[in-house]
């Protein structure tokens, strides 16, 4: 037997998600995005008491659920090619600037946070598109959808070729964009780091947060060592991201096992938001 909340938590979706596909349809782009937000406060409202995991009670911002659940709307409603504005501010633009004139190519990464997609419009609006993305959620062929415009950037599957076609792009002075940990609360795979050794390549750190007023903040940020030279370099750097979306997520620094494993379930299409 389902448990009540479970219950309650699935079918909320359904019922929201109805709603959101008549607001993108009914209102005008200039106000698709504020309709959706104000309806996913509502829903993180009806949601939030049926949240158990204490991180989520400790949000006193009251932003997180609203973003878990905003991101689980605004990439169906990019992928319907439904083009309108979105708020999205970014900050650090400049070290992105710095790092794609690297002729090693540079790696824009993060790891699994709400409305982490975001990150790549204000790469599109620099003029420092990734050539490709990394991205389990989209079909063979597919191209990852940039939010609120009708384009999208090609895809790298992470399969066992992964880090080949990676290392391909970048030699070439091309950026990739990845996530390197593979859901909420679970460990970085450090493999990508090895890689921008070799070559030569530069990291850019991204991150991104639901700012009061409804705006997306993206930061861009360089880790203490760019090029990754040594393995102690690297878990710096690791240790640099890490803290950077546990700020944001209002997460103790410590959890124990359970804690982040229900955490990633939450992170599943299955739970909701992610």
């Amino acid at each position: 037997m389902i448990p009540a909340k479970t219950w309650m938590r699935k079918h909320s979706f359904k019922l929201f998600n109805r709603g959101a596909k008549l607001l993108s349809r009914v209102l005008p782009a200039q106000w698709r995005y504020r309709g959706l937000l104000n309806l996913c406060r509502l829903q993180a409202f009806v949601l939030r008491p049926l949240i158990p995991l204490s991180p989520y009670r400790r949000d006193v911002r009251r932003h997180i659920v609203v973003a878990w659940v905003m991101n689980s709307w605004l990439q169906p409603l990019t992928r319907s090619h439904l083009v309108f504005p979105i708020p999205i501010r970014s900050r650090g633009n400049e070290v992105v600037l710095r790092a794609s004139k690297n002729r090693n190519g540079m790696l824009i990464c993060s790891a699994h946070l709400p409305l982490i997609n975001s990150i790549l419009r204000p790469l599109v609006d620099m003029d420092c598109t990734p050539t490709a993305v990394v991205s389990g959620a989209a079909q063979e062929n597919e191209q990852s959808p940039v939010w609120g415009l009708d384009r999208g950037i090609p895809v790298i599957e992470p399969d066992k070729n992964v880090l080949l076609r990676a290392k391909t792009i970048l030699r070439r002075g091309g950026s990739v964009a990845a996530l390197i940990d593979p859901g909420l609360g679970e460990a970085f795979n450090q493999n990508i780091f090895r890689l921008i050794r070799h070559i030569g390549a530069e990291v850019v750190f991204a991150t991104a947060e639901l700012q009061g007023n409804g705006d997306i903040l993206v930061e861009y940020f360089a880790p203490p060592d760019p090029r990754c030279s040594n393995d102690v370099s690297v878990s710096q750097n690791l240790e640099a991201l890490r803290a950077r979306i546990e700020s944001i997520l209002v997460l103790p620094t410590t959890r124990t096992t359970d804690q982040a494993t229900h955490v990633a379930k939450l992170d599943s299409p299955k739970a909701g938001p992610g």
